[in-house]
C-alpha cells in the first residue's frame, strides 16, 4: 500500500475510534519516516558528488537514487589537451596580445614555461595567464597579473573551459598600444588571443591510465604475458631474474577486468602504483 493511502487510513482509524495510542504511532511513524527520506536525501547528495568528482559527466538525479550514465560506460575516463606548444595574436587600438598555449602536467612545468617567456618578453607590460591540470580538472588558476580584476586570467581560463582542455597552460603578453581598452575591450581581447592559441594547436584526446606492478614467478610467465596480450598492453620496466617483475599501464574502464584476471592467477601479486 502507498505511503500516502496508509497515513489516510491511519488517520481514518484514529479519528473513528479516537484512539490516542494509535494516533501517537501514527505520529511516531511520520517523524521516522521523515528522518529516513532526510537521511536518503542526504545519501544521494553525497555519492552524487562522488560520482562527478569520479568524472561521470552524464547523471540523472532521482529522489532515491543516482543513475550514471555516459554513452554506455559508468565513468568517461578520456580528456583532451593539446599535443605541442602553439601561438596566437591578437591587435588592437595599438596594443598586441601575444598568447602562448602549452602542454603541461605539473605546477612545476608551469613555473618554468612562465619564467621563460618572463624573461623573453621583459618589456612587455603583463603576462596573464591561466591553466588546468588533471584529467578531472582538480588544480586550476588564473591570474591577472596587474590588469583589472577579472579582465586578464579569467577569459583565457573561460577558453580552456570552452575548448574542453587540461593538461593546458595558456600565457597571454600584453604590449600597451597607449590607448586604454576598459574593462570589457581587455576581457574580449584575452579571450579572442587565448583562442586563436588554442585554434592554431591540435586537440588530442588521452586515457585516464591506471599503472600496476606485476611480482610473479618465472613459471607464471606465459600466464602473465597472455592477459597483457588480451588487454593489448605493453609492459614496461621488465626485470626476468628469479623473481620476475613489469609494470604495465591500463586503461581506468579496463583496470578493475584486469585486476581481477591477475588475481584469479594465484602465484602473482599485483600493487598500484
Amino acid at each position: 500500500m502507498p505511503v500516502v493511502q496508509y497515513m489516510y487510513s491511519i488517520c481514518t482509524v484514529c479519528v473513528r475510534f479516537r484512539s490516542v495510542q494509535i494516533l501517537y504511532i501514527y505520529c511516531t511513524y511520520t517523524v521516522q519516516m521523515t528522518e529516513l527520506v532526510l537521511k536518503i536525501w542526504q545519501l544521494e547528495r553525497l555519492f552524487f558528488g562522488v560520482f562527478e568528482k569520479m568524472g561521470a559527466r552524464h547523471t540523472e538525479k532521482t529522489f532515491f537514487g543516482v543513475i550514471v550514465k555516459n554513452n554506455g560506460k559508468m565513468f568517461d575516463d578520456t580528456y583532451h589537451t593539446i599535443q605541442a606548444p602553439s601561438e596566437g595574436l591578437y591587435k588592437e587600438k595599438g596594443s598586441k596580445f601575444l598568447a602562448f598555449a602549452f602542454p603541461v602536467r605539473s605546477v612545476d612545468e608551469v613555473k618554468a614555461h612562465l619564467d621563460r617567456l618572463r624573461k623573453d618578453y621583459f618589456d612587455a607590460r603583463h603576462h596573464c595567464y591561466a591553466y588546468i591540470l588533471g584529467p578531472n580538472k582538480d588544480a586550476f588558476r588564473a591570474n591577472d597579473d596587474g590588469e583589472p580584476s577579472g579582465t586578464g586570467g579569467r577569459p583565457i581560463y573561460g577558453q580552456l573551459l570552452s575548448a574542453d582542455l587540461t593538461d593546458t597552460l595558456i600565457v597571454v603578453v600584453r604590449y600597451f598600444g597607449g590607448i586604454l581598452l576598459g574593462a570589457s575591450g581587455l576581457a574580449n581581447a584575452y579571450k579572442t588571443a587565448a583562442r586563436d592559441a588554442i585554434q592554431n594547436a591540435t586537440v588530442v584526446e588521452k586515457t585516464i591510465d591506471i599503472r600496476y606492478r606485476l611480482h610473479f614467478e618465472y613459471a607464471a610467465m606465459n600466464d602473465v604475458m597472455c592477459i597483457i596480450k588480451d588487454f593489448g598492453l605493453v609492459p614496461r620496466n621488465q626485470d626476468f631474474n628469479l623473481d620476475c617483475r613489469l609494470d604495465v599501464e591500463v586503461r581506468q574502464s579496463e583496470s578493475v577486468r584486469f585486476y581481477d584476471a591477475v588475481m584469479n592467477l594465484r602465484t602473482v601479486r599485483i600493487e598500484t602504483l
